[in-house]
C-alpha cells in the first residue's frame, strides 16, 4: 500500500496503517526535530506530538499533499513553538554545547545552523523532497529509489544527488559553506535510535493514549495541543489579512494599503548593473547587514562579557558575521580591481542599491532615485578629505534623505536593519579606502 492507501484505510479504522506510517515516517520526523531543538528527549516529545496532531488531521489531509513535506514542516513548527515555550538562555547554552558535539566534523558554523539543513530540504520540490527523503532518511538504496520510481538505478543516482547540490546552494545563499557529504550526514543524524523499536511503540502509546484523553501522553499531548492552538491561530489570522485585503482592494485605500503607498520619488534613468557579480555580493552583504542589525538590537548594553551565558552565542554569531563580511569585502576588491574610480563609484553606488532593494523592497523607480543620489554623494565624499568613508560619518544628514522616498513599511524595514541614525547604511564603506 502507498502513503495515502494507508491514510485511507486508517481514517477508515485501520489502526495497523496508522502504525506502518509511524514505522516509516518516525525517523525522519525525529530526526528532524533533533536538527531543530538540539534535545533528545524534547525531540522525542515533539516527535509523539507530531503524530497526535497527524493523526487528528490525517482525514482532512488532501491526498495532493506530499507526506514527508507534511512531516517536516509540522516538525518544524512544532519544534519552533516548543522553543518559544522554554528558558531562551538554556536553550542557547545546549545548543552551544549539544550542536557542537553532533557537528564536531563539520565546517566551523554550521553547528549554530543545523536547523538550515530543513528549512533547505523543504525548498526543494516534492519530487526533490521525496528522493532526499528516501536515501537519506529511510535509508534506502538506489535500486529501491529506482523501482519506487520507476527509473533505472542510475537515474536516481543522479536525482538524488543534483538535490543535494540545490541543498547545498540554498545553504550557501543563507551564508553557509559546506559540502554535499556534510548535509547527507546531519539528514540521517540519529536515526539509529530514532529506528529504535521501543522508541517508535513509545510514540505509538503516546498517539493511542492522547486520543483516549489519557494524561499518559503528558507532555507530548501538550504540545500538540499547544501547535494544534497556534495552527489554528494562524490560519485564522491569514483569512482575516485575506478578508482585509479583499475589503482594501474593494473599498480603495485603507491602513494597509497607506503603509505601502509609495511616496513622490524623483524621476531618474532606469537603474541597471555594471557588472552581474555586484548583485550577487550585494545579496549577501544585505543578509550581513541584517545579521548585524539583529545583534546590535538582541545585545543593547554590548558586547556580554567572560562568564556572561550568552558569550558564546554572541562569540559565534560575531565570528560568523566577521567572516562573511571578509569574504564578501575580499570578492568586491577582485571585481573593483583596475577599474578607474568613477566606475568603483558607481559600482559602489550600485551595491547599496541593491543592499536596499533586498533589505527594504524598493520598486524600480525608487531604485533608480536612490542609485543617482547614492552615486552622487559618494563621488562628492570621494573627492572630499576624509574620502568615501566621509560618508558613514555623515550618515546622520545624509541616510535621511533616502527615508522620504520609502512607504511607510519601507521606512520601519529601514529603520530595523540600519538604526534610527542610519548607523549601518554605509558601513560597507568604512572599508574602502
Amino acid at each position: 500500500m502507498n502513503d495515502w492507501e494507508l491514510v485511507s484505510a486508517y481514517v477508515h479504522g485501520d489502526e495497523h496503517a496508522f502504525e506502518s506510517l509511524v514505522q516509516k515516517y518516525f525517523p525522519m520526523v525525529y530526526s528532524a526535530a533533533v536538527r531543530q531543538v538540539n534535545d533528545r528527549g524534547l525531540a522525542e516529545e515533539i516527535a509523539q506530538s507530531v503524530f497526535i496532531l497527524f493523526s487528528r488531521k490525517a482525514a482532512k489531509l488532501s491526498p495532493d499533499v506530499l507526506l514527508s513535506g507534511w512531516f517536516l514542516r509540522t516538525t518544524r513548527f512544532v519544534a519552533r513553538d516548543a522553543l518559544k515555550q522554554m528558558n531562551r538562555r538554556q536553550k542557547r547554552e545546549l545548543q552551544a554545547a549539544e550542536l557542537a558535539a553532533l557537528a564536531r566534523n563539520d565546517e566551523p558554523g554550521w553547528a549554530a545552523l543545523t536547523p538550515l539543513v530543513d528549512e533547505a530540504l523543504l525548498a526543494l520540490s516534492g519530487q526533490e523532497q521525496a528522493w532526499v527523503v528516501s536515501r537519506f532518511i529511510l535509508g534506502r538504496s538506489f535500486r529501491e529509489i529506482g523501482d519506487e520510481f520507476r527509473i533505472t538505478e542510475d537515474t536516481a543516482q543522479k536525482r538524488v544527488s543534483r538535490s543535494l547540490d540545490k541543498m547545498r546552494d540554498f545553504l550557501e545563499r543563507h551564508g553557509l559553506k559546506i559540502g554535499a557529504t556534510s548535509i547527507a550526514g546531519l539528514l540521517s543524524v540519529d536515526l539509529s535510535r530514532a529506528a529504535e523499536p521501543a522508541l517508535i511503540q513509545t510514540a505509538l502509546s503516546a498517539v493511542k493514549a492522547a486520543a483516549s484523553g489519557n494524561a499518559a501522553a503528558g507532555g507530548s499531548a501538550a504540545l500538540a495541543d499547544a501547535a494544534g492552538h497556534a495552527l489554528l491561530w494562524r490560519s485564522l489570522t491569514k483569512l482575516l489579512l485575506s478578508m482585509m485585503a479583499g475589503a482594501v482592494l474593494v473599498g480603495g485605500g485603507g491602513f494597509i494599503l497607506w503603509t505601502q503607498l509609495e511616496p513622490a520619488v524623483p524621476v531618474r534613468p532606469p537603474f541597471q548593473l555594471t557588472d552581474t557579480r555586484i548583485d550577487a555580493l550585494a545579496s549577501a552583504w544585505s543578509r550581513a547587514a541584517v545579521m548585524a542589525a539583529g545583534l546590535v538590537r538582541g545585545y543593547p548594553q554590548g558586547p556580554p562579557l567572560a562568564g556572561d551565558p550568552r558569550a558564546v552565542v554572541y562569540q559565534r554569531d560575531f565570528t560568523l558575521l566577521n567572516q562573511e563580511s571578509n569574504r564578501i569585502l575580499a570578492e568586491l576588491a577582485t571585481v573593483l580591481a583596475g577599474r578607474p574610480d568613477p566606475i568603483q563609484w558607481r559600482m559602489l553606488a550600485e551595491l547599496l542599491t541593491v543592499e536596499l532593494r533586498e533589505n527594504v523592497g524598493l520598486t524600480r523607480r525608487q531604485q533608480a532615485a536612490v542609485f543617482a543620489f547614492l552615486q552622487d554623494e559618494i563621488r562628492v565624499a570621494a573627492a572630499g578629505q576624509g574620502g568615501i568613508a566621509q560618508l558613514q560619518r555623515d550618515r546622520a544628514t545624509v541616510g535621511p534623505r533616502i527615508r522620504p522616498w520609502l512607504s511607510r513599511h519601507q521606512q520601519e524595514r529601514f529603520d530595523y536593519v540600519y538604526g534610527e541614525d542610519c548607523r549601518g547604511l554605509f558601513a560597507l564603506l568604512t572599508h574602502i579606502q
